[in-house]
């Protein structure tokens, strides 16, 4: 039998592949597979890492910058966002506690909305004015820190403090059904936690309670409540008076306007005493039987200055008005005609003395503080704040 000589077109010997070489192909394949695939998973957790690390990075440094980096600078001094928000939140929770409802009633601020995406005039938005007032606020507790070093106020109820701060947090918390670092972020944002705010709670109450002792330094004399007394007297005083109001019968018919205004002029001209008014009053009302069965339904006693109406308050606080005084107060536009017969003035000086006294004493400290915030820079270089016209 003749040798099989194997060769290929090449005229070389060409090798007989057995199984063993099949075998050890495969496994030298799956091993370079495995290889590489471990090749590619540990690139791609490495990238994955790295995000997760860059992200946290990014993150954390946000946060820092947040807390720690300038949002503003007032008084050549970095405010950080997160205490801008705190002297913010304070800032508006005043003014929402002293006008209340008025705020929306008058002006049209919405609570349940961002403050950015509200007009509060043409040039600002209520972000705007209550960020106006945080500058204001920050500087008058830079003032004030610096006040308490210079006066010597030694701030020894720090953590009584806190605690009275950190109990309201967690009552409004308990209200609005919150936990406490939700309800942070409900007040000053959502990048606001405890923990963040903590750092700058301390100047913030100390400035509180440098304010206080500085009120106990500018205490108000006798002689200041009686001058502040006497220039405002309109603020504090009351007025007792006789009214009737006579109204045409369609504001837009001269005619009726005219009546209206003849019969005002003729109860006013019959008008001899207090018992006269309301007699009148049956005469000339539009519902004249309630006026005869109740002789002081026209009496109107104790009325402030604010609560009288402005169509008459200036005639009845008139620093010359005495008792038998009367006059008929014209609205045209409205076709009404109100008759108005003076009793008395009543002086508010010792019912309000308190009052008074605190409010010359906040006048004499505001101008103490002044000394030192008039001088002191603001600087928003990225604007984001528009500051009103007077500022």
């Amino acid at each position: 039998m003749a040798k099989v000589n194997n060769k290929n077109v090449t005229g070389q010997s060409e090798k007989v592949v057995t199984k063993y070489d099949l075998k050890k192909q495969k496994r030298l394949e799956a091993q370079r597979r495995e290889k590489r695939e471990r090749k590619i998973a540990i690139v791609s957790t490495i990238i994955i890492l790295a995000a997760i690390i860059i992200t946290s990075v990014t993150v954390a440094v946000n946060n820092y910058i947040r807390v720690n980096k300038k949002y503003v600078v007032i008084d050549n001094e970095p405010v950080s966002e997160i205490e801008f928000n705190l002297y913010y939140s304070m800032a508006k929770t005043n003014v929402l506690n002293s006008y209340g409802s008025y705020l929306s009633y008058l002006y049209g601020y919405d609570s349940s909305k961002n403050d950015k995406l509200q007009n509060y005039s043409d040039e600002q938005t209520w972000y705007d004015y209550f960020a106006s007032m945080t500058v204001e606020s920050i500087k008058s507790a830079k003032a004030l820190l610096k006040i308490a070093d210079e006066k010597n106020y030694e701030y020894t109820t720090y953590e009584e403090d806190l605690k009275e701060f950190n109990d309201q947090i967690k009552s409004g918390a308990e209200e609005a059904s919150m936990t406490v670092n939700e309800y942070y972020k409900s007040l000053m944002g959502k990048n606001v936690t405890e923990k963040k705010v903590q750092k700058y709670l301390y100047n913030y109450l100390k400035s509180s309670y440098a304010q206080e002792m500085l009120e106990k330094d500018m205490s108000a004399s006798d002689s200041e409540i009686d001058s502040y007394y006497n220039e405002n007297k309109n603020n504090y005083d009351k007025v007792s008076y006789r009214v009737l109001e006579i109204a045409a019968t369609d504001a837009s018919d001269s005619a009726a306007v005219t009546t209206a205004k003849n019969s005002a002029d003729e109860m006013l001209g019959k008008i001899t005493d207090e018992a006269s008014f309301n007699d009148l009053c049956a005469e000339y009302a539009s519902n004249k039987d309630e006026y005869k069965s109740n002789k002081d339904l026209s009496l109107k006693t104790d009325v402030t200055y604010s609560t009288a109406g402005q169509n008459v308050a200036e005639w009845l606080f008139d620093s010359t008005r005495t008792a038998g005084n009367k006059t008929v107060i014209e609205d045209t536009d409205n076709g009404k005609f109100t008759v108005l017969y003076f009793l008395s003035r009543t002086s508010g000086k010792d019912d309000s003395k308190e009052d008074i006294a605190q409010t010359v004493v906040n006048s004499k400290c505001q101008e103490y503080i002044e000394q030192y915030t008039s001088s002191m820079n603001f600087i928003d270089s990225k604007h984001r704040i528009v500051m009103s016209a007077d500022e």
